[in-house]
């Protein structure tokens, strides 16, 4: 029955996903812009990154550091011999949480750092609340444009080797009202917001940084990080009492593709052990970045990455609550 329903809904989807397709194919053919990139989604202005080398560290450090504490601390705290396949599914569920919440924890006190250091957090990560609507527009279209290649491609590589997913693994052995709940939580809201703040808005706004032909003043501060020297100007007329009044430029895509390329090389690899998922993970990743580098928005990439995973998730719960074979990326 579920399979039937995957396929109806696969078919559909597919079926829907035409119309952009059309209008995107129509656009790459047309004359106009930087490149043919910029004229399939033109590029939009946002704030001149001001982050370093040593920003993009620090925030990897407190990552890795708060995840391997808050898994440390929920072995401790529940008894925890040793970490393998043979948990209890009560303990699956509290390892899962603990990394999800240290991930989070790290997202805010990284984030917490920039606000401090430059004073323009929100709007450097490309927060602009005057785009939110558009922005949920441009994450449901590229949804349903995206999701039919992911999902066939997900379940060629599946035939070849099988894929694994701790979440999955918790609901499998433990489907109960407080495991869809938790899992829920971490897979579709958290893993996606932390992801997208480490990945697109630190590593590759840097990356994209250093690739854009950056002044001596801008290459100065690459590492250490700072606005550029032309732009650290205090703003005395600031009502928003903000550390600099750097300007407004648009999406450079003179870096072309390297950024997202390492990127989504670095994406991948976090999701090590999981199969194949890797492979259509990087290309994932390989859209989420062109979105980021031609809009600046995290929100487009967070609410994505949300969709999809939703939609795995969806098809998960459902395969393990009424039976039959899952088809989750």
């Amino acid at each position: 029955m579920v399979d039937k329903m995957f396929i109806v809904v696969f078919v559909a989807g597919s079926i829907a996903s035409l119309p952009f397709w059309r209008i995107g194919i129509q656009r790459l053919r047309q004359p106009g812009g930087h490149s043919r990139w910029d004229v399939l989604l033109p590029p939009r202005k946002r704030l001149e990154s001001p982050l370093g080398l040593l920003d993009v560290g620090v925030a990897f450090f407190i990552w890795a550091f708060f995840q391997a504490a808050s898994i440390f601390i929920a072995v401790q705290m529940t008894g925890i011999s040793e970490i393998d396949s043979n948990l209890e599914p009560a303990q699956q569920l509290t390892l899962l949480a603990s990394a999800q919440i240290g991930q989070l924890l790290a997202t805010f006190l990284a984030l917490a750092i920039v606000a401090v250091r430059y004073g323009h957090a929100p709007r450097i990560f490309g927060w602009q609340n005057e785009n939110i609507r558009t922005d949920m527009r441009l994450a449901g279209a590229a949804f349903i444009i995206t999701i039919p290649i992911l999902l066939f491609l997900s379940w060629l590589l599946s035939m070849l080797v099988a894929y694994e997913h701790q979440t999955f693994d918790v609901l499998r052995d433990q489907m109960t009202l407080v495991s869809v709940v938790v899992t829920w939580t971490t897979a579709v809201v958290l893993a996606p917001l932390t992801e997208e703040v480490f990945f697109r808005g630190f590593l590759q706004n840097w990356l994209q940084r250093l690739g854009s032909g950056m002044s001596s003043a801008a290459a100065a501060t690459s590492m250490i990080g700072g606005f550029p020297e032309q732009w650290s100007k205090r703003n005395e007329t600031s009502v928003d009492d903000k550390k600099y009044n750097p300007k407004l430029v648009l999406a450079d895509s003179s870096a072309r593709w390297m950024p997202i390329l390492v990127t989504s090389l670095a994406f991948a690899s976090v999701h090590l052990g999981q199969g194949l998922a890797p492979v259509t993970l990087f290309l994932f990743s390989l859209v989420l970045g062109f979105l980021y580098r031609q809009t600046g928005s995290i929100l487009v990439c967070i609410v994505l990455h949300m969709l999809l995973n939703g939609y795995s998730m969806f098809w998960v719960t459902l395969e393990m609550a009424v039976g039959g074979s899952s088809n989750g990326l």
